[in-house]
């Protein structure tokens, strides 16, 4: 393993490790909803935590802090929204949630940082915490599987995407992925979440902190 992310995607495609990435341009693209209002609830941190005293990662990239200057790109007739949220926590005091729904298998939606975030050096694993909606061993028609996966961006500005896992938890859980051999070549590391979207129905998924 090695340092974390600041930066989320969300697309509903499915994504192979080192495969491409096409770049079309989204319907919409909608600021992040950075203020958190005063009445929202504030969740607790995960117990197994508090009785271990478990320290955040030393090396994390990105922890939604501060989601200023985020945007949430919509395709193929998603609807979605991301904001700061205290909803959940982990060790600080905001996480990153979105809120998705899409019309047809190829909707998804992409969160992005306002700048790429840079890696310093070779990484052969991803760490990124999430907190889902679903049991993978009890399936809900209603709700259904949410693919996650990272975009490395390399140094001549070309963006592939690493593909994670999707949504199988109603708690935080440490998403992994190792990957097949270490990125040198790459420079800078942003975080996808794809997610299929075939029903109008809302989803809620939130994510913490990020490491490579």
């Amino acid at each position: 393993m090695s340092k974390s992310l600041p930066c989320l995607f969300l697309i509903l495609a499915f994504c192979a490790i080192g495969i491409p990435q096409e770049s079309p341009k989204p319907e919409k693209v909608l600021p992040v909803v950075n203020e958190v209002d005063s009445w929202q609830q504030v969740g607790q941190q995960p117990y197994e935590f508090t009785w271990t005293q478990r320290r955040q990662d030393p090396h994390t990239l990105v922890d939604f802090e501060d989601l200023q200057g985020w945007t949430l790109e919509l395709y193929n007739g998603a609807q979605g929204e991301l904001r700061r949220s205290r909803e959940q926590q982990l060790w600080g005091e905001y996480v990153a949630r979105i809120v998705y729904s899409g019309v047809r298998d190829e909707s998804r939606v992409i969160a992005r940082p306002p700048q790429p975030i840079s890696i310093p050096g070779a990484f052969d694993s991803i760490d990124l915490w999430g907190y889902g909606n679903r049991w993978s061993w009890a399936p809900e028609p209603s709700t259904p599987p949410v693919r996650i996966a990272v975009l490395v961006q390399d140094a001549r500005d070309k963006e592939f995407r690493i593909q994670l896992t999707d949504i199988q938890w109603k708690q935080w859980w440490l998403i992994h992925r190792r990957i097949p051999r270490a990125r040198e070549s790459r420079r800078f590391f942003q975080v996808w979440l794809l997610f299929g979207l075939p029903r109008r129905a809302d989803h809620s998924a939130y994510f913490g902190l990020a490491k490579v």
